[in-house]
């Protein structure tokens, strides 16, 4: 069975601070060691180095295109070619995956869901955690 990561995504219409990639993040406190891994056996390559599965959270910036919305109310009509696409604006997409917390059984998964759906305060907490994180 394959481990299961909880994130919070974000979407700017604006350019934002890192570039596009993928980044390690140390965990809030203080870094893990290694060995403290609750999954040793698992390893991965990151950026040339090989770290345990569950020592770093992730943050993923990417950018995507998205059409451009088109205003719904006109004063006076424009003629429009026909072939034309519209114009593309950059959508910013950033995900933080809390990698330092990683589940392997679907009900365990479905209950913390439940907890982050039904309560206000831990969806701020998920919020104001990601966004600290991209600051």
């Amino acid at each position: 069975m394959s481990l299961l990561f909880e994130f919070v995504q974000f979407e700017f219409t604006h350019a934002i601070g890192p570039p596009a990639g993928r980044y390690l993040v140390e965990p809030q406190g203080g870094g893990a060691e290694p060995s403290r891994s609750p999954y040793p056996i698992r390893r991965r390559v990151v950026s040339g180095e090989t770290h345990d599965v569950g020592v770093a959270d992730v943050l993923v910036v990417g950018v995507v295109p998205a059409p451009a919305s088109r205003p719904r109310l006109r004063r006076k009509a424009r003629d429009v070619e026909p072939d034309a696409p519209p114009a593309e604006v950059p959508l910013s997409v950033v995900t933080f995956v809390k990698g330092t917390a990683p589940v392997d059984d679907d009900r365990e998964l479905a209950g913390r869901l439940e907890i982050v759906r039904s309560s206000e305060d831990e969806q701020e907490r998920w919020v104001d955690e990601g966004l600290a994180v991209l600051n």
